[in-house]
This record gives C-alpha cells, structure tokens and sequence, in this order.
C-alpha cells in the first residue's frame, strides 16, 4: 500500500482544525471567571479562578501543539509527495533512456 496524500493531508487538517476548536473552548472557558462577583474575595474564589487559569494554560498548549502538529503532518506529506514524484520522474527519464538507447 502506498502513500496516500490526500489522506495524510486530510488528518492533518482535522487535527489542526481540532486545535482551533480546544482555543474557541479555552477562550469561552473565561466567562465562568465573571460568575464570581467582582467583590468575592475568598478563598473559594481564588481557588475556583486560579483553576480556570489552569485549565485555559492546559487548553491553549493542547490548542498550539494540536496546530503545529497538523501543519507539521500537512508539510511531511507534501515533502513525501514531491520525493515520491521526483522517483517518478527520474524512473520515467530511466526508462525513455533505456528504449532510446542512450
């Protein structure tokens, strides 16, 4: 079984378009920091928001890694394809030279 590009591609896109959602979910996490009034100053409330911090942190590095991996995947498989093409054409050059006797 070759390689399938279109296929590579393909899981590229989803994985970085994956990654755009978990930001969408990270940025929307925020407003549950507005649920506690402004003038709660307990420690309850501390807790709650440095978790919400947390969790956004964690969401935006899955966010960035899950974009910079399906770009990464997207730029092998096109690497891939130009070699694979590049046999191809050398491989057809082969031949041309091996019937024209050259």
């Amino acid at each position: 079984m070759g390689f399938n590009h279109y296929r590579a591609v393909r899981c590229g896109r989803s994985i970085s378009s994956s990654g755009y959602d978990v930001e969408r979910i990270s940025s929307k996490s925020g407003t549950f920091l507005n649920m506690v009034p402004g003038s709660y100053d307990g420690q309850d409330a501390r807790e709650f928001s440095n978790a919400i911090q947390q969790f956004q942190r964690e969401l935006n590095y899955i966010s960035s890694e899950s974009k910079r991996l399906g770009n990464e995947i997207i730029n092998t498989a096109n690497e891939i394809k130009r070699e694979e093409e590049e046999k191809q054409r050398i491989a057809r050059e082969a031949r041309l030279k091996l019937i024209l006797g050259t």
